[in-house]
Protein backbone atom coordinates (compact mmCIF):
# COMPACT_ATOMS: atom_id res chain seq x y z
CA UNK A 1 0.00 0.00 0.00
CA UNK A 2 1.33 3.41 -1.02
CA UNK A 3 0.51 6.40 1.19
CA UNK A 4 1.13 10.09 0.54
CA UNK A 5 0.95 12.62 3.38
CA UNK A 6 0.62 16.24 2.30
CA UNK A 7 0.61 19.84 3.44
CA UNK A 8 -1.33 22.13 1.06
CA UNK A 9 -0.26 25.17 -0.94
CA UNK A 10 -1.49 28.56 0.29
CA UNK A 11 0.57 31.08 -1.71
CA UNK A 12 -1.99 31.29 -4.50
CA UNK A 13 -4.48 33.02 -2.17
CA UNK A 14 -2.17 34.68 0.38
CA UNK A 15 0.18 36.23 -2.17
CA UNK A 16 3.26 35.10 -0.25
CA UNK A 17 5.16 31.82 -0.22
CA UNK A 18 5.47 30.43 3.30
CA UNK A 19 8.61 28.30 3.48
CA UNK A 20 9.58 28.85 7.11
CA UNK A 21 9.83 25.34 8.55
CA UNK A 22 9.44 21.71 7.48
CA UNK A 23 6.11 20.15 8.47
CA UNK A 24 7.02 17.80 11.28
CA UNK A 25 3.58 16.17 11.59
CA UNK A 26 3.56 14.59 8.13
CA UNK A 27 7.21 13.53 8.52
CA UNK A 28 6.30 11.71 11.76
CA UNK A 29 3.35 9.96 10.10
CA UNK A 30 5.58 8.90 7.22
CA UNK A 31 7.94 7.23 9.69
CA UNK A 32 5.01 5.62 11.52
CA UNK A 33 3.71 3.95 8.38
CA UNK A 34 7.11 2.96 7.02
CA UNK A 35 7.85 1.33 10.38
CA UNK A 36 4.66 -0.67 9.81
CA UNK A 37 5.81 -1.87 6.40
CA UNK A 38 4.08 0.61 4.11
CA UNK A 39 5.46 2.73 1.26
CA UNK A 40 4.86 6.20 2.72
CA UNK A 41 6.09 9.61 1.62
CA UNK A 42 5.43 13.24 2.60
CA UNK A 43 5.21 16.38 0.45
CA UNK A 44 4.88 20.02 1.46
CA UNK A 45 3.35 21.64 -1.62
CA UNK A 46 3.64 25.24 -0.39
CA UNK A 47 7.41 25.81 -0.85
CA UNK A 48 7.19 23.90 -4.13
CA UNK A 49 4.71 26.59 -5.24
CA UNK A 50 2.37 24.07 -6.80
CA UNK A 51 -1.21 25.15 -7.50
CA UNK A 52 -4.16 22.95 -6.49
CA UNK A 53 -4.62 22.13 -10.17
CA UNK A 54 -1.05 20.85 -10.40
CA UNK A 55 -1.41 18.95 -7.13
CA UNK A 56 -4.53 17.30 -8.48
CA UNK A 57 -2.81 16.15 -11.67
CA UNK A 58 0.29 14.85 -9.87
CA UNK A 59 -1.56 12.92 -7.18
CA UNK A 60 -4.14 11.46 -9.54
CA UNK A 61 -1.32 10.46 -11.90
CA UNK A 62 0.70 8.79 -9.14
CA UNK A 63 -2.50 7.17 -7.84
CA UNK A 64 -1.42 6.33 -4.25
CA UNK A 65 -3.75 4.10 -2.28
CA UNK A 66 -4.16 6.74 0.44
CA UNK A 67 -3.77 10.53 0.47
CA UNK A 68 -3.60 12.32 3.81
CA UNK A 69 -3.70 16.09 4.38
CA UNK A 70 -2.88 18.00 7.55
CA UNK A 71 -5.35 20.87 7.89
CA UNK A 72 -4.65 24.12 9.72
CA UNK A 73 -7.31 26.82 9.55
CA UNK A 74 -4.86 29.00 7.61
CA UNK A 75 -4.49 26.22 5.04
CA UNK A 76 -8.08 24.98 4.93
CA UNK A 77 -8.85 26.60 1.57
CA UNK A 78 -5.72 25.01 0.13
CA UNK A 79 -6.77 21.54 1.26
CA UNK A 80 -10.33 22.00 -0.01
CA UNK A 81 -9.11 23.17 -3.43
CA UNK A 82 -6.58 20.34 -3.67
CA UNK A 83 -9.16 17.66 -2.87
CA UNK A 84 -11.57 19.09 -5.42
CA UNK A 85 -8.88 18.95 -8.10
CA UNK A 86 -7.68 15.47 -7.06
CA UNK A 87 -11.20 14.13 -7.43
CA UNK A 88 -11.71 16.12 -10.64
CA UNK A 89 -8.70 14.35 -12.14
CA UNK A 90 -10.36 11.00 -11.48
CA UNK A 91 -8.69 9.87 -8.25
CA UNK A 92 -10.84 7.16 -6.61
CA UNK A 93 -8.55 6.36 -3.68
CA UNK A 94 -8.88 6.97 0.04
CA UNK A 95 -8.50 10.53 1.40
CA UNK A 96 -7.98 11.15 5.11
CA UNK A 97 -7.71 14.52 6.90
CA UNK A 98 -6.42 15.49 10.32
CA UNK A 99 -5.11 18.52 12.18
CA UNK A 100 -6.66 21.34 14.18
CA UNK A 101 -9.13 22.56 11.52
CA UNK A 102 -10.32 19.04 10.81
CA UNK A 103 -10.72 18.51 14.56
CA UNK A 104 -12.79 21.68 14.97
CA UNK A 105 -14.86 21.35 11.79
CA UNK A 106 -14.96 17.65 10.87
CA UNK A 107 -18.31 17.74 9.05
CA UNK A 108 -17.17 20.62 6.85
CA UNK A 109 -13.91 18.88 5.99
CA UNK A 110 -15.68 15.59 5.26
CA UNK A 111 -17.91 17.40 2.77
CA UNK A 112 -14.87 18.46 0.73
CA UNK A 113 -14.63 14.90 -0.61
CA UNK A 114 -12.61 13.18 2.11
CA UNK A 115 -13.36 9.64 3.26
CA UNK A 116 -12.10 9.88 6.83
CA UNK A 117 -11.61 12.68 9.36
CA UNK A 118 -9.45 11.86 12.39
CA UNK A 119 -9.85 14.28 15.28
CA UNK A 120 -7.05 15.13 17.71
CA UNK A 121 -3.82 13.18 17.95
CA UNK A 122 -3.81 10.12 15.74
CA UNK A 123 -0.59 8.10 15.99
CA UNK A 124 -2.28 5.67 18.36
CA UNK A 125 -4.82 4.34 15.86
CA UNK A 126 -4.24 5.83 12.38
CA UNK A 127 -2.54 2.73 10.98
CA UNK A 128 -5.45 0.57 12.08
CA UNK A 129 -8.03 3.04 10.72
CA UNK A 130 -6.43 3.17 7.29
CA UNK A 131 -5.84 -0.58 7.13
CA UNK A 132 -9.54 -1.12 7.90
CA UNK A 133 -10.69 1.69 5.59
CA UNK A 134 -12.83 3.23 8.30
CA UNK A 135 -14.89 6.13 6.97
CA UNK A 136 -16.61 9.12 8.54
CA UNK A 137 -15.48 11.06 11.60
CA UNK A 138 -13.37 9.23 14.19
CA UNK A 139 -11.56 10.25 17.36
CA UNK A 140 -7.82 9.70 17.15
CA UNK A 141 -5.99 7.85 19.89
CA UNK A 142 -3.29 9.76 21.74
CA UNK A 143 0.02 7.85 21.56
CA UNK A 144 2.37 7.13 24.40
CA UNK A 145 4.83 10.01 24.08
CA UNK A 146 7.71 7.55 24.31
CA UNK A 147 6.45 5.81 21.17
CA UNK A 148 6.02 8.81 18.88
CA UNK A 149 8.43 8.03 16.04
CA UNK A 150 11.14 10.34 14.79
CA UNK A 151 10.40 12.39 11.65
CA UNK A 152 11.38 10.71 8.39
CA UNK A 153 13.17 13.37 6.36
CA UNK A 154 14.48 10.81 3.82
CA UNK A 155 11.03 10.45 2.25
CA UNK A 156 10.04 14.10 2.44
CA UNK A 157 9.87 16.77 -0.28
CA UNK A 158 11.28 19.35 -0.71
CA UNK A 159 14.79 19.03 0.72
CA UNK A 160 14.52 20.45 4.23
CA UNK A 161 17.69 22.52 3.72
CA UNK A 162 15.57 24.83 1.56
CA UNK A 163 13.45 26.12 4.44
CA UNK A 164 14.42 29.61 5.58
CA UNK A 165 12.84 29.92 9.01
CA UNK A 166 10.43 32.68 9.99
CA UNK A 167 13.20 34.58 11.78
CA UNK A 168 16.56 35.88 10.56
CA UNK A 169 18.27 34.01 13.37
CA UNK A 170 17.25 30.75 11.64
CA UNK A 171 18.52 31.66 8.16
CA UNK A 172 19.55 30.21 5.80
CA UNK A 173 18.49 26.60 6.49
CA UNK A 174 15.97 26.04 9.27
CA UNK A 175 14.94 22.77 10.89
CA UNK A 176 12.15 21.98 13.30
CA UNK A 177 11.97 19.66 16.30
CA UNK A 178 9.24 18.47 18.65
CA UNK A 179 10.39 17.86 22.22
CA UNK A 180 7.04 17.84 24.02
CA UNK A 181 3.31 17.69 23.49
CA UNK A 182 0.58 19.28 25.53
CA UNK A 183 -0.04 22.55 27.36
CA UNK A 184 -1.70 22.53 30.80
CA UNK A 185 -3.12 26.03 30.28
CA UNK A 186 -6.24 27.24 28.46
CA UNK A 187 -5.74 30.88 27.46
CA UNK A 188 -8.92 32.36 26.00
CA UNK A 189 -7.26 33.28 22.68
CA UNK A 190 -5.45 29.97 22.04
CA UNK A 191 -6.72 28.03 19.03
CA UNK A 192 -4.76 24.85 19.71
CA UNK A 193 -7.61 22.65 20.86
CA UNK A 194 -5.61 19.48 20.30
CA UNK A 195 -2.86 20.15 22.82
CA UNK A 196 -4.06 22.81 25.27
CA UNK A 197 -5.68 22.10 28.62
CA UNK A 198 -3.71 18.89 29.15
CA UNK A 199 -0.47 17.99 30.93
CA UNK A 200 2.76 18.44 29.01
CA UNK A 201 4.27 15.13 27.92
CA UNK A 202 8.03 15.06 27.56
CA UNK A 203 9.80 12.97 24.93
CA UNK A 204 12.85 10.90 25.97
CA UNK A 205 16.11 12.90 25.89
CA UNK A 206 17.92 10.19 23.90
CA UNK A 207 15.29 10.39 21.15
CA UNK A 208 15.48 14.19 21.04
CA UNK A 209 19.27 13.98 20.79
CA UNK A 210 19.00 11.43 18.00
CA UNK A 211 16.69 13.71 16.01
CA UNK A 212 18.89 16.77 16.54
CA UNK A 213 21.92 14.77 15.36
CA UNK A 214 19.96 13.66 12.31
CA UNK A 215 19.21 17.30 11.47
CA UNK A 216 22.87 18.21 11.99
CA UNK A 217 23.97 15.44 9.62
CA UNK A 218 21.60 16.86 7.00
CA UNK A 219 23.26 20.26 7.17
CA UNK A 220 20.68 21.84 9.49
CA UNK A 221 22.47 23.81 12.19
CA UNK A 222 19.57 26.04 13.29
CA UNK A 223 16.36 24.61 14.73
CA UNK A 224 13.02 25.87 15.99
CA UNK A 225 11.89 23.74 18.94
CA UNK A 226 8.23 24.24 18.17
CA UNK A 227 6.48 23.38 21.44
CA UNK A 228 3.89 25.31 23.46
CA UNK A 229 5.10 24.70 27.01
CA UNK A 230 8.52 23.05 26.83
CA UNK A 231 9.84 25.54 29.38
CA UNK A 232 7.95 27.47 32.03
CA UNK A 233 6.05 24.46 33.34
CA UNK A 234 7.13 21.60 35.58
CA UNK A 235 9.60 19.25 33.87
CA UNK A 236 10.75 15.76 34.82
CA UNK A 237 13.78 15.96 37.08
CA UNK A 238 16.98 16.29 35.05
CA UNK A 239 15.17 16.14 31.71
CA UNK A 240 16.66 19.23 30.08
CA UNK A 241 20.02 18.71 31.73
CA UNK A 242 20.23 15.29 30.08
CA UNK A 243 19.33 16.79 26.70
CA UNK A 244 22.09 19.37 27.17
CA UNK A 245 24.59 16.64 28.04
CA UNK A 246 23.72 14.80 24.84
CA UNK A 247 23.65 17.65 22.30
CA UNK A 248 25.96 20.41 23.54
CA UNK A 249 28.84 19.03 21.47
CA UNK A 250 26.91 19.57 18.23
CA UNK A 251 27.20 23.33 18.46
CA UNK A 252 23.68 23.84 17.09
CA UNK A 253 21.63 27.02 17.41
CA UNK A 254 18.05 26.59 18.50
CA UNK A 255 15.22 28.84 19.62
CA UNK A 256 12.15 27.98 21.63
CA UNK A 257 8.84 29.38 22.84
CA UNK A 258 8.69 29.97 26.58
CA UNK A 259 6.28 30.69 29.41
CA UNK A 260 7.41 33.21 32.00
CA UNK A 261 7.52 31.70 35.47
CA UNK A 262 9.30 32.65 38.66
CA UNK A 263 8.82 29.08 39.92
CA UNK A 264 9.99 27.07 36.91
CA UNK A 265 12.38 29.38 35.03
CA UNK A 266 15.55 28.89 37.04
CA UNK A 267 19.15 29.86 36.43
CA UNK A 268 20.11 26.17 36.27
CA UNK A 269 17.48 25.52 33.60
CA UNK A 270 18.62 28.46 31.47
CA UNK A 271 22.31 27.58 31.81
CA UNK A 272 21.54 24.05 30.60
CA UNK A 273 19.62 25.52 27.68
CA UNK A 274 22.47 27.86 26.79
CA UNK A 275 25.14 25.15 26.76
CA UNK A 276 22.84 23.00 24.63
CA UNK A 277 22.69 25.77 22.02
CA UNK A 278 19.63 27.91 22.88
CA UNK A 279 20.15 31.45 21.61
CA UNK A 280 16.68 32.95 21.91
CA UNK A 281 13.48 32.44 23.91
CA UNK A 282 10.17 33.63 22.46
CA UNK A 283 8.21 34.64 25.56
CA UNK A 284 4.40 34.75 25.42
CA UNK A 285 4.01 37.94 27.46
CA UNK A 286 0.86 39.40 25.80
CA UNK A 287 0.47 42.15 28.47
CA UNK A 288 2.12 43.54 31.60
CA UNK A 289 -1.25 44.30 33.21
CA UNK A 290 -2.33 41.81 35.87
CA UNK A 291 -6.01 42.49 35.09
CA UNK A 292 -5.47 41.53 31.45
CA UNK A 293 -3.36 38.49 32.28
CA UNK A 294 -6.19 37.31 34.53
CA UNK A 295 -8.86 38.06 31.93
CA UNK A 296 -7.14 35.98 29.25
CA UNK A 297 -6.43 33.18 31.78
CA UNK A 298 -2.68 33.43 31.28
CA UNK A 299 -2.02 32.28 34.84
CA UNK A 300 1.10 34.35 35.36
CA UNK A 301 2.04 37.69 36.88
CA UNK A 302 4.15 40.68 35.82
CA UNK A 303 6.64 39.44 38.43
CA UNK A 304 6.94 36.19 36.47
CA UNK A 305 7.67 38.19 33.32
CA UNK A 306 10.34 40.42 34.87
CA UNK A 307 12.01 37.44 36.55
CA UNK A 308 12.21 35.43 33.31
CA UNK A 309 13.47 38.31 31.16
CA UNK A 310 16.17 39.28 33.65
CA UNK A 311 17.37 35.74 34.30
CA UNK A 312 17.60 34.87 30.60
CA UNK A 313 19.57 38.04 29.95
CA UNK A 314 21.85 37.26 32.89
CA UNK A 315 22.87 33.89 31.46
CA UNK A 316 23.29 35.24 27.93
CA UNK A 317 20.11 34.10 26.15
CA UNK A 318 18.27 36.69 24.07
CA UNK A 319 14.64 37.62 24.73
CA UNK A 320 11.78 38.04 22.26
CA UNK A 321 8.43 39.15 23.66
CA UNK A 322 5.04 38.60 22.05
CA UNK A 323 2.55 41.38 22.81
CA UNK A 324 -1.15 41.40 21.91
CA UNK A 325 -3.02 44.69 21.58
CA UNK A 326 -6.78 44.45 22.17
CA UNK A 327 -6.70 41.55 24.60
CA UNK A 328 -9.96 40.46 26.21
CA UNK A 329 -11.20 43.30 28.47
CA UNK A 330 -8.02 45.33 27.88
CA UNK A 331 -8.47 49.08 28.46
CA UNK A 332 -6.27 52.06 27.72
CA UNK A 333 -5.23 52.02 31.36
CA UNK A 334 -3.95 48.46 30.89
CA UNK A 335 -2.13 49.42 27.71
CA UNK A 336 -0.48 52.31 29.53
CA UNK A 337 0.88 49.79 32.03
CA UNK A 338 2.25 47.66 29.18
CA UNK A 339 3.74 50.67 27.41
CA UNK A 340 5.56 51.80 30.57
CA UNK A 341 6.83 48.28 31.23
CA UNK A 342 8.05 47.77 27.66
CA UNK A 343 9.92 51.06 27.73
CA UNK A 344 11.53 50.17 31.05
CA UNK A 345 12.50 46.67 29.89
CA UNK A 346 13.89 48.03 26.62
CA UNK A 347 15.92 50.71 28.38
CA UNK A 348 17.33 48.07 30.73
CA UNK A 349 18.42 46.02 27.73
CA UNK A 350 16.15 43.10 28.63
CA UNK A 351 14.26 42.90 25.32
CA UNK A 352 16.17 42.08 22.17
CA UNK A 353 13.12 41.62 19.95
CA UNK A 354 9.45 42.49 20.21
CA UNK A 355 6.55 41.23 18.12
CA UNK A 356 3.18 42.92 18.58
CA UNK A 357 -0.13 41.79 17.12
CA UNK A 358 -3.70 43.00 17.24
CA UNK A 359 -6.10 40.60 18.90
CA UNK A 360 -7.72 38.06 16.61
CA UNK A 361 -10.53 35.62 17.26
CA UNK A 362 -9.32 32.21 16.19
CA UNK A 363 -11.66 29.27 15.51
CA UNK A 364 -12.50 27.09 18.49
CA UNK A 365 -11.32 29.54 21.13
CA UNK A 366 -13.12 30.80 24.21
CA UNK A 367 -12.75 34.28 22.70
CA UNK A 368 -14.80 33.12 19.71
CA UNK A 369 -17.57 31.88 21.98
CA UNK A 370 -17.62 35.13 23.96
CA UNK A 371 -17.51 37.32 20.84
CA UNK A 372 -20.39 35.51 19.16
CA UNK A 373 -22.41 35.65 22.36
CA UNK A 374 -21.81 39.36 22.94
CA UNK A 375 -22.02 40.57 19.34
CA UNK A 376 -18.46 41.67 18.47
CA UNK A 377 -17.36 38.61 16.51
CA UNK A 378 -15.13 39.11 13.50
CA UNK A 379 -14.12 36.02 11.49
CA UNK A 380 -10.36 35.66 11.04
CA UNK A 381 -9.01 36.28 7.56
CA UNK A 382 -6.37 34.06 6.05
CA UNK A 383 -5.47 36.07 2.98
CA UNK A 384 -1.97 36.80 4.21
CA UNK A 385 -0.28 37.93 7.41
CA UNK A 386 -1.14 41.62 6.89
CA UNK A 387 -4.86 40.92 6.66
CA UNK A 388 -4.80 38.39 9.46
CA UNK A 389 -3.53 40.84 12.06
CA UNK A 390 -5.70 43.90 11.42
CA UNK A 391 -9.09 44.10 13.13
CA UNK A 392 -12.01 45.83 11.44
CA UNK A 393 -14.64 45.41 14.16
CA UNK A 394 -14.57 47.37 17.42
CA UNK A 395 -14.35 45.49 20.69
CA UNK A 396 -16.60 46.60 23.60
CA UNK A 397 -13.58 47.74 25.61
CA UNK A 398 -11.44 49.18 22.79
CA UNK A 399 -12.23 50.58 19.35
CA UNK A 400 -10.22 49.64 16.25
CA UNK A 401 -8.75 53.14 15.96
CA UNK A 402 -7.46 52.93 19.54
CA UNK A 403 -6.07 49.43 18.98
CA UNK A 404 -4.06 50.69 16.00
CA UNK A 405 -2.93 53.77 17.91
CA UNK A 406 -1.73 51.75 20.88
CA UNK A 407 0.01 49.22 18.68
CA UNK A 408 2.11 52.07 17.26
CA UNK A 409 2.76 53.44 20.74
CA UNK A 410 3.99 50.08 22.06
CA UNK A 411 6.25 49.66 19.05
CA UNK A 412 7.71 53.10 19.69
CA UNK A 413 8.26 52.30 23.37
CA UNK A 414 10.17 49.16 22.48
CA UNK A 415 11.61 49.83 19.00
CA UNK A 416 12.91 46.40 18.03
CA UNK A 417 12.22 44.19 15.04
CA UNK A 418 11.63 40.48 14.69
CA UNK A 419 14.71 38.31 15.36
Amino acid sequence: MKILFCSPPTHYYTGKVFNALPIVSIAILTRLFRDNGYDAEAVDYEPLMFTPEKVGKIIAGANPDVVGFTVLSTGAKGVEDCIRNIRKEGYKGFIVLGGIHATLFPETCLAWGADLIVKGECEGNLVELIESRVTGIVEGVKPDINNVPSPDWDHYLPDIKGYRGQYNILHPSAGVAMWTRGCPYSCVYCGNKIFNGQPTRFRPPYQIAKEMLDLWNRGIEKVYVYDDECIGAKQPAGWLEEIADLIEGLGMTWIIQGRCSKKYITKKLLLDMKRAGCKLILWGVESFSQDVLDAVKKRLTPEDIWHSLRLAKEVGIKNNVFIIVGNYKETEKDLQITEDALRKAYNEGLIDYRQSFTAQIMPGTEMETIAKRDGWYEPPTFGGMKNNYNRKVDMPWLKVAKINEWKQRLEAACPTRTP
